[in-house]
């Protein structure tokens, strides 16, 4: 008989993402909710707008497991977002590994 020698590797990366609630109506804010599997040293959160304009950023220190961003819906120089489609880009380093996730998520007021 033939034997496998199976390597399990420990997960690592970023399991889903995903904008709460989606679409957004009536509301002033919303949280980006993302699940970490692994160490990760770092979560670098982006929003745009439909023309690939950056609107806000910020960085976590994310836990293993599930982790939330809110954001109050403006952009960097204050403006409140009108209705629309927008995108979300977060990206996972630590490592020496990155591991990135984009979403689409909208605003229906």
């Amino acid at each position: 008989s033939m034997q496998r020698a199976v390597q399990v590797v420990a997960g690592w990366g970023l399991r889903w993402a995903q904008m709460v609630p989606n679409p957004i109506r009536s509301s002033n804010r919303a949280s980006l909710h993302y699940f970490v599997e692994g160490i990760v040293q770092k979560a670098v959160i982006r929003f745009y707008d439909a023309a690939g304009s950056l609107l806000y950023s910020t960085d976590q220190s994310p836990i293993p497991g599930r982790n939330e961003v809110e954001w109050d819906l403006h952009s960097r120089s204050g403006d409140a977002l009108s209705n629309g489609v927008y995108f979300f880009r977060i990206t996972l380093e630590g490592s020496g590994r990155r591991a990135m996730k984009t979403g689409k998520f909208a605003i229906l007021d």
